[in-house]
């Protein structure tokens, strides 16, 4: 059995080698945080820059979607204007065929009034003729035959 001195020493070589262990690990440790400082050092510079790429990309989708509006604003006038034009023209059909309409009706009054006034004429030159010249020309022919033995 050893003897408390051997055991004494024993147990400070024992506690100089676990000083020594620990301070070696207490460096790695120090080392590895130092190192891991600047990979994150590093990564945070990483991590930003990709944030202000998202950031720049997120700004060009805004200028984006602002040109997609304004074009859809332009189709919808485009739209607006192609209606009021649809209606433009349906009314200049519906103006054309009034106007066609019309002047069928003129055209159909004036024939009407020029066979009226005709026909007005041939019945009033029929009358004339009834009233005032078949008397005349029965007197003649009256006439006429008074003085046919004188001619023949």
């Amino acid at each position: 059995m050893a003897t408390q001195a051997e055991r004494i020493t024993a147990l400070e070589v024992h506690y100089e080698h676990v000083d020594k262990t620990l301070t070696a690990m207490s460096a790695t440790l120090d080392a590895f945080r130092a190192e891991f400082g600047e990979f994150r050092t590093h990564l945070d510079g990483k991590f930003n820059r990709i944030d202000e790429r998202f950031e720049r990309i997120d700004e060009r989708f805004e200028r984006i979607d602002g040109k997609f509006e304004r074009i859809d604003e332009r189709f919808e006038r485009i739209d607006e204007r192609f209606e009021r034009i649809q209606n433009a023209i349906a009314d200049d059909r519906v103006e054309r065929s009034e106007t066609k309409l019309r002047v069928a009706l003129r055209v159909i009054g004036w024939l009407a009034g020029v066979v009226t006034a005709v026909l007005g004429a041939v019945v009033g030159g029929l009358f004339v003729f009834a009233r005032f010249l078949l008397p005349k020309l029965g007197e003649l022919a009256s006439l006429a035959q008074d003085t046919a033995p004188l001619v023949g």
